[in-house]
């Protein structure tokens, strides 16, 4: 599995969350 992308992704979930709020 590639654990940057997977990373990544968590990241910018976070990004657009944190946001949000």
């Amino acid at each position: 599995m590639n654990s940057s992308r997977l990373l990544s992704v968590l990241v910018g979930i976070l990004v657009l969350v944190l946001i949000h709020h």
